[in-house]
């Protein structure tokens, strides 16, 4: 049985038998109907890789809900958790903070990962709490006019 493949998608029948997997990528995200499609898809994974990053089953390590996760708090921790969990998530940060001719910058990444799921989730304020304690222990902030 031979189906034709419609015209808008015909390069792509031509790249799938015989092409590497970026150039049928290439192929597909250069058909506006799949490209939408295929960004319809990546959004999804985002918002289930937040969702997962947000619940309460199993917290983030930027959940201020004990002292000692906020004492042991770090960057590294954050974004290797940001890795394993969320790796799309990440990805988009990383691309869209980081200006890839220089120097990779992980805090970047952190703080735009930890505003994000912040307005998600009012849970996930570690890394504004652990800001706000070192500015505060820091004479960065004013504490109060005597």
């Amino acid at each position: 049985m031979e189906q034709k493949v419609p015209a808008q998608l015909a390069s792509l029948g031509k790249m799938l038998p015989r092409g590497m997997y970026k150039q049928i990528a290439n192929t597909a995200q250069r058909s506006p109907n799949l490209k939408k499609e295929l960004q319809l898809l990546v959004l999804k994974e985002i918002d289930r890789e937040c969702t997962a990053m947000c619940c309460k089953k199993e917290p983030s390590c930027v959940t201020s809900h004990d002292k000692k996760k906020l004492l042991n708090f770090t960057f590294e921790k954050f974004n290797l958790e940001l890795s394993s969990r969320a790796p799309f998530f990440q990805a988009i940060l990383h691309v869209s903070c980081v200006n890839l001719r220089k120097d990779v910058c992980q805090q970047a990444v952190g703080m735009a990962a930890a505003i994000s799921l912040r307005n998600r989730s009012r849970f996930m304020n570690g890394v504004q709490l652990f800001i706000s304690i070192l500015g505060y222990h820091s004479n960065w902030m004013v504490r109060g006019v005597h």
